[in-house]
């Protein structure tokens, strides 16, 4: 079993609020006096206190400013607006995935073709959030007579269901859920393409990592012994673990016996982009880097530069030092101060204080090892680079003091390019840090709709199958139908879909007079073929719709 302990990080700011305030505040006021010296107490206290809100406002409006740069790029209507079978019909006409459906199709080592297409229409059917939860017999039973369901899964051939069962407990266990990444990828470099010309930051520049229980079918407790864990988690399912979280005073806050899903995600496309099923107990800074590798083979140039996520990453000055020798990424954590107490400037969240008591402005950085300096050296993504010359100099704000410099490779923790504490310059870098940290809370929006979908519910709603390769599937094609369907709609192919499918009948309800739904074979040939041709048009919604 493995604990984790919640519990909140050292004050380092030293002071309180108003004590800080008023440090900046005697400042302003002996800047105020030597720009004008016969000015009289009361008017050097107006200007000091108007010069303080000047300054409050200007930092609030580049904060504003950094979160207007993080603005989604894609806009999806609500679940509730469309039809998710429609949708469905769309995803698996993509191209992406029907090449990934394609794959699944051939038998490993034979390069043959297998009649897989029941198993892969469950799949879609489980992970895609047609039912509350994913449950083979009931997606078995709710395709049997729904003519929408079966045209948009592909009409699959029915199969008794205990060799449904079979078929895609063998399917999972020969193919690996990388083939799902790989269309995932695919499809985000569509979305990249798309918004290439977009302002703010440029999709893929900032990234967000975070993880999340998911409950195996087992029963929710720590085995006692070994002999009753190999009996909990039987053989299907040689990685799950028991895990919980606890706070200071050890009472449990949430416990998990199985899996956690990390992924890493992109915040203005708001689509996941790898994901990985690991043991509960597994460290998440050790899977954020399995996913940065997974990352970086699958798409070698992507422009990732910030990653963020919660304080727990904040923990480990090796992996953060990591992050910038070997991935060219700054990391921007939440401070947990656990490993800092030790470092110069801990207590000022390691930006420099001067004798006049205030924060030093940030003056300049360079030596970080960055995208163009591995580009120049011929390094890919993942190989180490030489971190000791990187810095950032601090410079005292008045002009009376030595400047003073910082150096990741002493605390990569704390001496980060982004500052943690507002400084006495323009506030730009510390303003991108808050925003940033601001809009951590979109990863937690991508969980929750992986559990709209039906996925990593608890309890009562919870995948159930001890199948450690089925579960990692259903989770891989759960990510993918997220980003399918964020281009379906991004692109304005899902109205024409609509219209396709109304076209033949298939929207249509059915009544005493006209009891039948649903074109002839003929028909949804013709159908399948307008839809994959309307799929595969490349362009803007005018296009498309012309298409349609």
């Amino acid at each position: 079993m493995t604990t984790f302990v919640r519990e909140a990080g050292p004050r380092r700011n030293p002071g309180s609020r108003d004590h800080r305030v008023e440090l900046v505040l005697e400042d302003l006021r002996i800047r105020a006096r030597i720009a004008d010296e016969n000015a009289s107490d009361t008017e050097i206290e107006k200007i000091a206190r108007a010069d303080l809100a000047a300054l409050g406002e200007k930092k609030s409006e580049q904060v504003g400013q950094e979160i207007e740069r993080l603005t989604v790029l894609t806009r999806l209507p609500k679940r509730r607006d469309t039809l998710r079978a429609v949708e469905m019909a769309g995803m698996l006409r993509l191209p992406q995935i029907i090449e990934l459906n394609e794959q699944l199709q051939l038998r490993p080592g034979s390069g043959r073709k297998a009649d897989r297409w029941p198993a892969i229409a469950m799949l879609w059917a489980l992970a895609g959030g047609l039912h509350e939860r994913p449950c083979i017999s009931t997606a078995h039973e709710a395709m049997l007579g729904d003519p929408l369901l079966g045209f948009a899964l592909g009409y699959p051939r029915q199969r008794p269901l205990s060799s449904l069962y079979e078929l895609i407990g063998s399917m999972c266990a020969y193919h690996d859920p990388w083939l799902a990444m790989s269309a995932n990828i695919a499809i985000a470099k569509t979305l990249a393409a798309r918004h290439a010309s977009a302002g703010g930051y440029p999709m893929g520049k900032v990234l967000m990592v975070d993880g999340t229980f998911v409950q195996g079918h087992f029963q929710q407790r720590m085995a006692r012994s070994e002999r009753e864990r190999e009996l909990m988690y039987s053989d299907a399912a040689p990685n799950a673990a028991f895990a919980r979280y606890t706070n200071a005073k050890g009472d449990t806050l949430v416990k998990c016996s199985g899996y956690k899903w990390v992924s890493l995600i992109d915040p203005r496309a708001m689509i996941p982009l790898v994901g990985r099923l690991v043991p509960a107990s597994a460290d998440e800074r050790g899977a954020c880097t399995l996913l940065l590798e997974d990352l970086f083979e699958l798409w070698p140039d992507h422009p990732v530069e910030y990653l963020v996520g919660d304080s727990y990453f904040d923990h480990s000055k090796r992996f953060n030092r990591s992050l910038e020798s070997c991935w060219s990424i700054h990391p921007v954590f939440p401070s947990h101060g656990a490993s800092k107490s030790d470092s110069p400037y801990a207590d000022t969240d390691g930006v420099p204080h001067c004798d006049c008591k205030l924060p030093m402005s940030r003056h300049s950085h360079d030596g970080f090892p960055t995208l163009a300096a591995r580009q120049r050296e011929g390094l890919r993504r993942g190989e180490p680079m030489d971190l000791e010359e990187a810095r950032v100099r601090y410079d005292c704000p008045n002009g009376l003091h030595k400047s003073v410099t910082v150096r990741p490779r002493e605390n990569a923790c704390l001496y980060t390019l982004l500052p943690r504490e507002a400084t006495s310059d323009n506030g730009t870098f510390h303003a991108m840090r808050v925003a940033m940290l601001l809009k951590r809370n979109r990863i937690e929006s991508f969980f929750a709709s992986l559990k709209h979908l039906g996925l990593g519910g608890k309890d009562q709603q919870r995948f159930r199958s001890k199948a450690e390769d089925t579960l990692e599937w259903i989770l891989a094609i759960g990510c993918l139908s997220i980003t399918a369907r964020t281009l379906l709609h991004d692109s304005g192919r899902y109205p024409g879909a609509v219209q396709i499918l109304d076209d033949l009948g298939l929207l249509r309800v059915a009544t005493p007079d006209a009891p039948a739904i649903g074109p002839t074979p003929d028909r949804a040939l013709r159908g399948d073929q307008m839809l994959r041709d309307l799929l595969a048009a490349q362009g803007d919604h005018d296009d498309l719709a012309r298409a349609a």
